[in-house]
């Protein structure tokens, strides 16, 4: 590809089919480099720091001859084989370039989400026994703004890690070493080639720590390697594809998709500010004929107007990392451009996926066509190159369709372990099965519903409460944005109260509710009722109407229960009088 005589949009089968069969983990950017060479790959919306790069787009060749670069760079910076990188910056998808540079150099990426702090990323370099970190100005900045944040960063300069930026060093706060002119000064020859093993460690990636400590997932030769080929041999991506993509960087899932996207000869455009009404322009702008968002955002998006945009380019919309809402995605596949025959409605395909860091990737999937009914909760089913899937109760034994229980996957790209930590790894094992602590079920169609991660069900006297339901329920309500169930209160037996706070539309921030003279009471009622009507199982006991700013998010989007159940853990909020026998607001 690039050659001479070549059309720069064409992107034969043969050589898809050739950089999947010689695929090497240590040689991504080479296999895209020869593959690619003249053509335009990478849309970032920011360009990058580095002299000669910083341009609206860069090719194949662009990204194979700045990797080589990078890891040259980072050889004389002291990475040799089976040293840990940490990677920790701002959103960019310059992650990617740094994390296969890393990988090149014959380094271990460890990918960390900037927005974590600065405690939390010197907490990752020193478990992990990294000797260097790749960060950014904007980073370095943020975190000695404040004593707080300067403690960690010192104590890492203590201990030996150099900490570098691509450039900007002459006004930071901390000694920091100035990446661009080694990139400069480096050549762009090939780096001598590594061999990667299966068992050669990959890369590392922080969990979400949605329920709790977030642990450190190894990636190794084997599962990026299947992850890698699977996507290039079943992703619908390529010559004229134009995939817009607007997620944390630092994720797994865009380490995985975004890998694949290039080596499939697609146009990644890659968006770095995670707001909605950016998201909607860009499509309009790029003609996306394919959106890559997690479910936070989708659900920001579709609270606004989205019949003033653009989005008949649209083909799919896909998303990971969290379950999409039901509500949400019939939102989406009303609109776009598809029309998968002359009697179906105009509109576009949602592709929801369910995995996680450890699994590897997205294996369990749902496709929803235009003019279809999005069912809540519905995940769909193993795809067979990937997953098999179980429902077992606490004892790990198999239990019968329709009935809930422990999620047990079988995946050809389940990662390699926690570092430093087979405690935790082993103790969700048995037999080849990983036990993610979702719970869900069998319909009798052989489908997976998934209706809780375990630690955040709420135990009530009338029995457990699996919160995705009634937040699925509550997001059905014409008025309400997103929707938060958990547990408030604990008594010695452990039993609690269910509670939601609810954002309604337009409520970005608790001032918005206060200048909109909502009846915040009134609404509350009345979505504690349509909660409740109709649905089986403990009630819901209470609904308080808050501002989005008031719910808690982790980095990616997932609302942070335990943080809830720390709030509210001395029970349901004050504005309710509850029995408290029945748990019902009197």
């Amino acid at each position: 590809m690039g050659r001479p005589g070549l059309a720069a949009g064409a992107v034969s089968t043969f050589t898809r089919l050739r950089a999947l069969v010689r695929l090497n983990p240590g040689g991504v950017l080479d296999a895209v480099g020869r593959a690619y060479q003249d053509r335009p790959l990478l849309f970032p919306d920011e360009p990058l720091d580095y002299p000669g790069y910083g341009t609206a787009s860069l090719t194949g060749g662009q990204l194979r001859s700045l990797g080589h670069r990078l890891a040259h760079a980072l050889q004389g910076l002291g990475v040799r084989p089976n040293t840990r990188v940490v990677i920790a910056q701002r959103n960019h998808p310059v992650y990617l370039l740094h994390m296969h540079a890393v990988i090149l150099a014959g380094g271990i990426p460890v990918s960390v989400n900037a927005a974590t702090g600065a405690q939390f990323l010197a907490d990752v370099t020193e478990h992990t026994g990294a000797a260097l970190v790749l960060t950014d100005p904007a980073t370095i900045s943020r975190a000695t703004a404040s004593p707080a944040g300067q403690a960690p960063l010192r104590r890492l300069l203590q201990r030996g890690v150099t900490l570098c930026v691509a450039s900007g060093a002459d006004r930071m706060a901390v000694p920091v070493t100035e990446l661009a002119p080694l990139v400069a000064a480096a050549p762009d020859t090939s780096v001598p080639a590594r061999r990667v093993a299966s068992d050669t460690v990959v890369a590392m990636f922080h969990t979400s720590g949605t329920t709790g400590t977030p642990k450190l997932c190894v990636w190794n030769g084997a599962n990026s390697r299947r992850i890698w080929k699977i996507m290039m041999a079943t992703l619908p991506a390529g010559a004229r594809t134009r995939l817009l993509v607007a997620v944390p960087f630092s994720h797994a899932l865009f380490f995985a998709l975004g890998t694949g996207v290039l080596l499939c000869g697609a146009r990644l455009h890659a968006q770095s500010d995670l707001e909605p009404e950016r998201l909607l322009h860009n499509i309009a702008r790029h003609r996306a004929t394919s959106v890559f968002a997690f479910p936070h955002l989708y659900m920001r998006a579709v609270a606004g107007d989205l019949d003033s945009h653009d989005l008949s380019s649209v083909k799919i919309w896909a998303t990971g990392a969290d379950k999409a809402h039901a509500a949400h995605i019939a939102q989406l596949t009303r609109r776009g451009g598809l029309r998968l025959a002359p009697w179906l409605p105009r509109g576009s395909l949602f592709l929801d996926s369910y995995g996680s860091t450890e699994i590897g990737a997205g294996g369990i999937m749902q496709l929803w066509p235009p003019g279809s009914t999005p069912q809540p909760c519905l995940q769909g089913t193993p795809m067979p190159t990937q997953f098999a899937y179980r429902i077992v109760d606490e004892a790990w034994r198999d239990v019968p369709a329709g009935t809930e229980g422990r999620i047990l996957v079988r995946s050809t790209t389940a990662f390699a372990g926690y570092w430093n930590n087979h405690d935790r790894w082993v103790a969700s094992r048995v037999d080849g099965w990983w036990w993610a602590g979702d719970v869900g079920c069998r319909d009798r169609r052989g489908r997976l519903l998934f209706l809780d991660r375990e630690a955040d069900s709420v135990h009530t006297a009338y029995g457990v409460l699996r919160t995705l339901p009634v937040e699925e329920r509550l997001l059905a309500h014409p008025q309400v944005m997103e929707a938060a169930v958990f547990q408030a209160g604990r008594d010695p037996d452990g039993l609690g109260h269910a509670v939601a706070l609810v954002a309604p539309r337009g409520a970005l921030k608790a001032a918005d509710l206060d200048a909109s003279g909502l009846d915040r009471g009134r609404l509350a009622e009345e979505l504690r009722e349509w909660a409740n009507t109709g649905r089986s199982g403990p009630p819901l006991a209470a609904v308080r109407v808050v501002g989005l700013d008031e719910i808690p998010f982790g980095v990616t989007g997932k609302v942070l229960k335990t943080r809830l159940r720390e709030a509210y853990a001395a029970g349901p909020p004050a504005f309710h009088q509850y029995d408290r026998a029945t748990g019902v607001p009197g």
